[in-house]
């Protein structure tokens, strides 16, 4: 028999209750009160980033109305634009019938059908209704004003749908940095753990780092709770909305007041900014009034304006197309080529199917010097203007490459081999476009051209030769104000033709610049199947005149009024000039003869009777003094200068164009004193 010793211990002797000191000791009891502590902060947060995340798909969810409601409001906007524009045109031709019968009246002495002019405005009167371009006001007679306010409501929507949907992107984004917190704390608490399986010596290189990941995730939980998700102030919103109205009117100092209010609304508003860098650009540009899509010249301080608003946008992420292709083109003009080639590339990126960047990128490789890139580029260039949908859209970006190849040219004189090289390229794109049929002239020459600049009208004279029948010719006209600024060309101003003229001789043309210049400088280039031949340049005259240009499309009438006088233009095809004195007048009219003669004889007959009804309509005791044969822009006329009366003189003149239209120009003005009336009556022309 065995024995045991009561003094030894045996495994049945130990209690199974007795604490045991490797799984409870006050530092593993800290730990498990840290594991919880963290766990709960980890919930808490998590708790955030879930609520974030809700509020980002609700906030998309109002972002989604908004664009849905948007699309509805652009949609209704554009079927009532363009049902009262078709009630606008309807309305016009029955007013056309009526001012016909009424100017037809006053040059000829009758109307077409006697009382048709009163049935033809009651007929009008009747759709005044349909639509504010048919009443007076604001906008009567104005389908730009009338069309950029029936899409504030809609371009008010989109703006309201971009604000919804960056708030929920800043929503996403406190989702995401709460979810980065609670991984932080994850990490906190597998450290935790892990210094319960080492040695006491080592656990603080476990220890102090999950305790300061859990202060780092407390304090940035707290900056993320405390810090507002991006909201965009509605009054902020509806300043945008209120520039861009004034922008469509093409009032853009206003527009450029509107943008700035909304930024000192909303100083992070990258929209605002984006808009206001356009508008500082075309208010400060002599193309403002002139170009609808395609803008090349400004001032050296409203470029840095638009700079600085841009730059400003793209930092606060408004990395739109707009803004990249405006930095694109802005900063080709500073010159920053570097500069000018990444935003273009950057705007190319975003779309690459429209041509503007692929231009800008085109100009910064020619200042850059990068020849084979600048020619694949231009090419790629010219493949998206001729897929433009529309001929002026096409002709401005034409005109606009060709322009701003001049301003490289002079920024960087050693490119301007390969600027005039892409220009004639342009010249030969769009002159095979326009006169498709013309022949080939390889060996036309020109030289000594000259030019004499009138009023609006530039005469070009020059010698040419080696011009086979059936060759196309470019007459390419810039224009500039003042020597510190870059030339331009206006669509207008790209003139293409194949004219019947022997193989070698003297040509003449004139070009009429519809923007009412008042002084500065024209260049002009001609061009024979693509090349060019010669060129030269030539100052225009300065006046002190302020002119502002005037249009009556249906009348085919084009005239510069200036500051101050009153122009009336209650009926198309007749508008008068009447000085702030009041002692000068100019009345310019058309109308369409309902059977023009068919002789000379006829001809000579008619207008000879126009005329003495022009000379009674200023006073019947009037008398011609001299007669001559004038040229109002492109018709050459009969016209008579006439004593009125002691005080008063006056001028009469008429011609009936081959079209069977009668246009007539009559003034009067005090005794040997036409005073601006010379100027003025140089800028006349009919279309």
């Amino acid at each position: 028999m065995s024995t045991v010793d009561p003094a030894l211990p045996s495994a049945s002797s130990t209690a199974p209750d007795e604490p045991d000191d490797e799984l409870d000791t006050p530092f593993k009891r800290r730990v498990a009160l840290g594991v919880t502590l963290v766990a709960l902060l980890g919930g808490i947060i998590g708790y955030l980033a879930s609520d974030a995340g809700a509020r980002e798909s609700a906030t998309e969810r109002q972002a989604e109305v908004a664009s849905v409601a948007a699309l509805a409001s652009q949609n209704g906007a554009a079927a009532d634009a363009y049902e009262q524009f078709g009630d606008y045109v309807n309305a016009l031709s029955l007013k056309r019938r009526r001012d016909i019968d009424l100017v037809g009246g006053q040059l000829l002495g009758q109307d077409a059908v006697p009382g048709a002019a009163d049935d033809w405005e009651k007929a009008g009167g009747q759709l005044a209704d349909l639509t504010p371009l048919l009443r007076p006001g604001a906008m009567a007679d104005r389908p730009d004003l009338l069309w950029n306010q029936l899409f504030v409501a809609p371009n008010l929507a989109a703006l309201r749908q971009q604000a919804a949907q960056q708030t929920a992107g800043s929503w996403g984004d406190k989702s995401n940095l709460y979810v980065g917190g609670v991984t932080l704390l994850a990490v906190a608490i597998t450290l935790l753990g892990l210094s319960l399986t080492v040695g006491a010596r080592i656990r603080r290189i476990f220890i102090w780092p999950s305790g300061l990941l859990v202060v780092l995730t407390m304090a940035g939980s707290a900056v993320v709770a405390i810090i507002p998700p991006a909201s965009t102030p509605s009054a902020a919103i509806d300043a945008v909305a209120e520039g861009d109205r004034l922008a469509g009117n093409r009032d853009f100092e206003a527009a450029t007041a509107a943008y700035s209010h909304a930024i000192a609304l909303d100083s992070d508003y990258a929209v605002a900014y984006s808009r206001r860098g356009l508008s500082e650009l075309l208010a400060g540009s002599p193309q403002r009034n002139t170009s609808m899509f395609v803008v090349t010249t400004a001032t050296a301080a409203a470029r840095q304006a638009s700079i600085v608003d841009l730059n400003r946008a793209l930092d606060l992420g408004g990395s739109d197309y707009t803004t990249l292709v405006n930095l694109g083109a802005n900063y080709f003009h500073v010159p920053d080529y570097r500069r000018s080639e990444r935003f273009s590339r950057e705007a190319i990126a975003l779309n690459p199917d429209l041509p503007l960047p692929w231009l800008n990128l085109t100009l910064a490789l020619v200042g850059e010097g990068r020849e084979a890139e600048a020619r694949t580029t231009m090419a790629s260039a010219i493949d998206r203007i001729k897929s433009r949908p529309t001929l002026q859209e096409r002709g401005e970006l034409f005109a606009a490459g060709r322009s701003t190849l001049v301003t490289a040219a002079i920024q960087t004189p050693a490119a301007e081999p390969l600027a005039l090289s892409l220009q004639a390229q342009l010249v030969q794109t769009e002159g095979l476009l326009l006169v498709p049929k013309g022949v080939a002239a390889p060996d036309a020459a020109g030289h000594d051209l000259t030019l004499t600049v009138q009023g609006s009208t530039v005469r070009a004279q020059v010698t040419y030769s080696g011009l086979p029948e059936g060759a196309w010719v470019a007459w390419m006209v810039y224009y500039r104000t003042s020597a510190t600024q870059d030339w331009t060309q206006r669509a207008d101003l790209s003139l293409y033709e194949a004219p019947t003229l022997p193989a070698a001789g003297t040509a003449y043309k004139n070009v009429f610049d519809l923007g009412c210049p008042t002084g500065g400088e024209y260049r002009v280039d001609l061009y024979a199947d693509g090349r060019r031949l010669t060129t030269a340049t030539a100052t225009h005259p300065q006046t002190a005149l302020a002119l502002t240009p005037f249009s009556d499309a249906v009348g085919g009438i084009n005239v510069c009024r200036p500051t101050g006088w009153t122009l009336t233009a209650e009926l198309t095809g007749s508008t008068t000039l009447l000085s702030a004195d009041g002692e000068r007048q100019l009345t310019v009219r058309t109308v369409p003869v309902v059977d023009p003669p068919t002789t000379d004889a006829a001809r000579t007959s008619l207008v000879n009777a126009v005329l003495a009804r022009l000379r009674d309509e200023l006073d019947p005791q009037a008398t011609v003094v001299r007669t001559a044969q004038d040229l109002f822009f492109p018709l050459v006329g009969t016209a008579h200068v006439l004593h009125v009366s002691d005080t008063a003189d006056g001028y009469v003149w008429a011609v009936i164009g081959t079209d069977g239209v009668l246009r007539t120009v009559s003034a009067w003005y005090p005794s040997g004193d036409p005073g601006d009336l010379a100027d003025i009556s140089a800028r006349i022309r009919f279309s």
